[in-house]
């Protein structure tokens, strides 16, 4: 029995695809699992990025949200 996607999956998913068409090279994950730079524990980011740029790793964090008002 699967369960029905959590609210806002739609749009992380999106938000992967895009960014795989932007930059080939790049890898993503959807959810991402990073290291809280406080406790070492591990937090969830709705999309990770890791993007090889000269000789080096940039990592972009991508968190998604859903408002029905500003």
């Amino acid at each position: 029995p699967s369960r029905p996607p959590r609210k806002g999956r739609s749009l992380e998913l999106l938000v992967k695809r895009i960014k795989e068409h932007q930059s080939p090279g790049a890898t993503i994950r959807s959810p991402e699992f990073v290291p809280d730079k406080d406790t070492g524990q591990p937090r969830e980011v709705d999309v990770g990025i890791r993007v090889p740029r000269n000789g080096d790793l940039v990592f972009i964090a991508v968190e998604c949200r859903d408002r029905g008002s500003v």
